[in-house]
């Protein structure tokens, strides 16, 4: 199990390769259950939020499961992201998973989260 920091530390290094990461995101599309915890426990660089948005993303076309705790929702979790419009489409993402019963949530305050704190976006 890695931390989502240090993955996403790793990630950034081999940004400077194309190849390379989308070699190391294309790890996480085989995955049968990504399990994430504390979410947003830390600020949520652009890197990160993107490297976060294209596995859920990927995994949300692929059916696949998430189980995920955050000790945030809504306004607190998007206000993590340092690009707020990635992190609106990873919310709108993992509401939609949510909704079709592929997103696990252990932590009950993300549970909290309601259509109206969740824009939905269906150009996304």
């Amino acid at each position: 199990m890695a931390n989502f920091n240090d993955m996403c530390n790793k990630y950034s290094s081999m940004c400077k390769s194309y190849h390379a990461a989308e070699s190391f995101k294309h790890h996480f599309y085989y995955l049968d259950i990504l399990v994430i915890d504390d979410l947003a426990k830390r600020r949520i660089n652009a890197t990160a939020g993107e490297l976060l948005y294209d596995i859920v993303d990927k995994l949300y076309v692929k059916n696949k499961r998430i189980w995920l705790t955050s000790n945030f929702g809504g306004k607190e979790f998007l206000e993590k992201f340092e690009n707020y419009d990635i992190g609106e489409a990873v919310l709108s993402r993992l509401q939609r998973m949510k909704d079709n019963g592929d997103l696990a949530d252990f932590d009950p305050r993300y549970s909290e989260l309601s259509e109206k704190e969740i824009p939905y976006n269906p150009g996304n």
